[in-house]
């Protein structure tokens, strides 16, 4: 039995990783800017741009963000491939799944343990959904990544 993972697997969770970290980052600004929009305050556009970029920044450097929720997708991408080597149907869609139910379960256990909603996007229905289909994309860049990456021997 293979313990150490395999280089193409690794890339695919960086880059599946990366795209949560990124766009997550950008949805939940967009979120926040919306209500203060509701509140009747002018956003322009360069304000925006220039917010979403500095949150993406900012939240893929903060001990919070990207690295608790990449814990969260490398338990789902490591159940999700389990669950492949079994089930040999639809490997991209189990990965889709795993990414979709790793967002929701750490948000769901931040808010147990914690009594927390860190991410602000999250505190609506909307934001939690928004937030889990970014995860859900998340899991099927790894199934497709580490499917074309995979060499043809293994």
């Amino acid at each position: 039995m293979r313990l150490l993972p395999r280089k193409h697997n690794v890339v695919a969770f960086i880059a599946s990783w990366l795209f949560f970290a990124i766009v997550g980052a950008g949805a939940t600004t967009q979120f926040v800017l919306a209500r203060l929009i509701d509140l009747g305050i002018d956003i322009p556009l360069i304000v925006r741009v220039s917010a979403t970029l500095d949150d993406i920044a900012g939240l893929l450097l903060t001990p919070l963000f990207a690295p608790i929720f990449g814990v969260g997708l490398l338990v789902a991408m490591l159940v999700g491939a389990l669950i492949v080597r079994f089930i040999k149907i639809w490997p991209k869609a189990v990965f889709a799944l795993a990414g979709f139910a790793a967002i929701f379960t750490t948000f769901l256990l931040l808010r147990t343990a914690f009594d927390i909603t860190p991410i602000a996007a999250a505190r609506t229905t909307a934001g939690t959904l928004t937030m889990c289909v970014i995860g859900g994309l998340a899991g099927y860049i790894f199934g497709y990544v580490a499917e074309r990456l995979k060499p043809a021997s293994v």
